[in-house]
């Protein structure tokens, strides 16, 4: 499953394997013995200077994430090449995007929840204050929201509560922020 390229000293391209091939086009016969910093995502491999970096790759399927580790082949005390192993991450960096989505936001209107929006807004007074400029709070409260549960159910209740936000969301400008207290 992982990607494998190894360059000498110079960055010329030595070998690969079919797993690294199904993922670079340019990993092909005829590009033995070039320098791998001609081709597209080659220059960006060589260049990096971390021994582990992540790249982002855009496919027919869209953007795939990969995590790549060097390391130097040292023959003496001279290094001769590099080996890059790289593996497709993903579907975790996709858990790990959504589990950040679910940490911060209220999972039934998809707003910002508690914890996340007055962190935010305290973010947002530091700033204003500092600059000296006026911010705005507004909360809403539904009169009567026990009412709704109570008389047509939970289920109706959280279709008012979704709806309530998605209005909201509607009518909000750039930099305006919104969450869910309760």
């Amino acid at each position: 499953k992982e990607g494998l390229i190894v360059v000498d000293h110079n960055n010329v391209l030595v070998d690969y394997n079919e797993s690294a091939q199904a993922v670079f086009p340019w990993l092909v016969q005829e590009n033995r013995g070039k320098p791998i910093k001609q081709f597209p995502e080659g220059r960006e491999i060589v260049q990096n200077p971390n021994p582990q970096f992540t790249m982002s790759l855009s496919s027919a399927g869209g953007v795939r994430h990969y995590e790549f580790r060097r390391t130097e082949l040292v023959q003496g005390s001279g290094m001769v090449g590099r080996v890059y192993i790289f593996l497709d991450v993903t579907e975790k960096q996709c858990m790990i995007e959504e589990l950040n989505f679910l940490a911060d936001h209220d999972s039934l209107t998809g707003v910002f929840n508690r914890r996340k929006i007055l962190a935010k807004a305290e973010q947002l007074l530091q700033r204003t204050a500092e600059a000296h400029q006026a911010a705005s709070l507004l909360m809403l409260d539904v009169d009567d929201f026990k009412m709704v549960n109570d008389q047509y159910g939970h289920q109706v209740g959280d279709e008012v509560l979704r709806g309530i936000a998605k209005a909201c969301r509607g009518i909000l400008r750039e930099g305006d922020l919104i969450g869910r207290d309760g």
